[in-house]
């Protein structure tokens, strides 16, 4: 028997594989002889994107971890080495998909003068854009939640609040809403029934207070007499 009739073939199978942006994914390589049996000895080199990893063969399986900053398709490039056995080699592809972020939106209602709070809870972090009545504010989303007090001092009336982010290398663009009320303030006019005589100078007094009982000032009371 020479060396040659040693050597056996060998057969390298290694699946098209889905992973995501930013998160380790495991590829498999089998490796069997030309009887079909598990090949136990040898490497396996990878190749993708320009990087080679050698890995060893046991119970006819190599396996390698790796992780993909970017989505988009890759090539892989797989090559099974054995002192008894011939190389053989397969290509493959690395399918990596970008990531959903899971994000919520909520702005509650308010009165008139007071400030709106937006919360916003997300999984990931990033710099969103939150859209309310026309007026556009840059946001920091944080990983975890996130309370932003609008600036603006809105009037009276139904509002809906937009947030976007428009997405990366690793993450999907998002757009999520909510919508809530600004209402006026609750007040109450206070006047007493008076008895007046021709020219006698009495006065007519009006009281404004707030929801809390509390006097206002800098307001205009328009009183309309008939008779």
């Amino acid at each position: 028997m020479t060396v040659k009739d040693r050597i056996s073939s060998s057969k390298i199978t290694v699946s098209d594989v889905t992973a995501s942006a930013g998160k380790s994914v495991s590829i498999v390589a089998r490796v069997v002889d030309s009887n079909n049996n598990l090949v136990n000895s040898g490497t396996v080199n990878f190749i993708v994107n320009s990087k080679s990893t050698t890995v060893g063969v046991s119970n006819g399986v190599a396996t390698f971890i790796t992780s993909f900053d970017k989505s988009g398709t890759y090539n892989l490039f797989s090559t099974f080495s054995g002192n008894n056995y011939l190389s053989s080699s397969t290509n493959s592809k690395i399918i990596v998909e970008k990531n959903t972020i899971s994000a919520t939106l909520s702005i509650g209602d308010a009165t008139y003068g007071s400030s709106n709070v937006a919360v916003i809870t997300s999984d990931v972090a990033f710099n969103g854009l939150l859209n309310v009545g026309g007026s556009v504010y840059s946001v920091y989303v944080n990983n975890g939640v996130t309370r932003f007090t609008i600036p603006a001092k809105l009037s009276v009336g139904s509002y809906k609040g937009i947030l976007t982010y428009s997405g990366d290398d690793k993450y999907n663009p998002i757009s999520i809403n909510d919508e809530f009320i600004v209402t006026g303030d609750d007040f109450s006019l206070v006047a007493k029934d008076i008895v007046m005589y021709y020219k006698d100078g009495t006065r007519l007094g009006a009281y404004l207070y707030d929801s809390n009982g509390r006097p206002l000032a800098n307001n205009t009371v328009t009183f309309s007499l008939q008779g």
